[in-house]
């Protein structure tokens, strides 16, 4: 229709100076879902994996800096069509037609993808290589979940999920061990691969972390959806300081450099995000700390 706005989106490996027009049809975003998308995140994942002695703190690379990104503006254009899913058929748990605004079948898809704890997938790992090479691709993965999170593709609170279950839980003296089976690897803490990949939660997500925890939004969740490893904390700003507190201690006492320097890194990201906020409320008055970073602050510090 003449005038009508469409929704653009330039395409990985375009070589068009000017953005492609979004499909409108099933049949075209069906064609999408098949040739693009599923080819750009088999690419994505197939290059994390060959390239996986990259460190995730390290975004220069190909694979993290150029794939991720262009899978996550693809995933987000997708998640903004109201077109019904195949011709109207499939329906939600409301008996309601599935939209692509849900991207309903992602969750499903990536959860079947990537079910292991690293507990899990230390077992099957033999060798310091072999696990190296599995770390690497856990953190890729996380970081791009992370991303899709941020982007508001997946559910925000899988941010607070990931935190809390690793930076709250109480320490056992089998962490960082090889479990004999997967019920008890399941729980255990491997921090060569949770502390870097809470690093990249904080990266993507830290600004909108710290919104939540000072606004106490925690407590308006219903009790099934706050984890098992939650803490009480009496005033809301101790639990961004607790899991501060908590990376201090392995950027101390973890002999693993790679650990070190992640938890490092998680921390100064946290401070800068803690001080941006401290000082927009000394120009506003928001001596309650409930006044947080404004988006438009010209004087807010780089965090990456």
């Amino acid at each position: 229709m003449e005038g009508q706005q469409h929704d653009t989106y330039t395409y990985p490996g375009s070589t068009s100076a000017s953005p492609t027009p979004a499909p409108r049809s099933l049949e075209s975003y069906s064609q999408l879902m098949h040739t693009l998308a599923t080819r750009q995140m088999q690419s994505a994942l197939a290059a994390a994996r060959a390239n996986s002695d990259t460190s995730m703190l390290s975004t220069n690379s190909s694979s993290t800096s150029f794939r991720t990104p262009d899978v996550v503006l693809l995933l987000t254009a997708i998640a903004r069509r109201r077109d019904r899913i195949h011709r109207g058929e499939a329906l939600d748990d409301d008996e309601q037609p599935l939209t692509w605004t849900c991207l309903s079948y992602l969750t499903m898809i990536w959860s079947e993808a990537y079910w292991m704890e690293p507990g899990q997938i230390v077992r099957r790992c033999n060798g310091v290589e072999s696990r190296h090479r599995a770390r690497d691709s856990y953190i890729k993965q996380q970081d791009a979940e992370a991303q899709l999170v941020a982007a508001g593709v997946f559910e925000w609170r899988r941010a607070f999920w990931y935190l809390i279950k690793t930076l709250e839980r109480v320490a056992s003296h089998k962490d960082n061990t090889v479990a004999s089976g997967d019920d008890t690897a399941e729980v255990l803490l491997q921090a060569d691969f949770h502390i870097p990949a809470v690093a990249c939660w904080i990266k993507h997500n830290g600004r909108k972390l710290y919104d939540e925890i000072v606004k106490d939004k925690l407590k308006l969740w219903e009790e099934k959806d706050v984890p098992v490893e939650a803490r009480h904390f009496d005033h809301p700003t101790e639990r961004w300081s607790f899991w501060a507190g908590r990376l201090s201690e392995f950027a101390r006492d973890q002999p693993d450099d790679f650990v070190k320097g992640a938890a490092c890194h998680a921390v100064e990201n946290m401070e800068a995000i803690a001080g941006a906020s401290r000082r927009y409320n000394a120009r506003h008055d928001g001596g309650d700390e409930t006044c947080i970073i404004c988006p438009t602050m010209k004087d807010d510090p780089r965090v990456d």
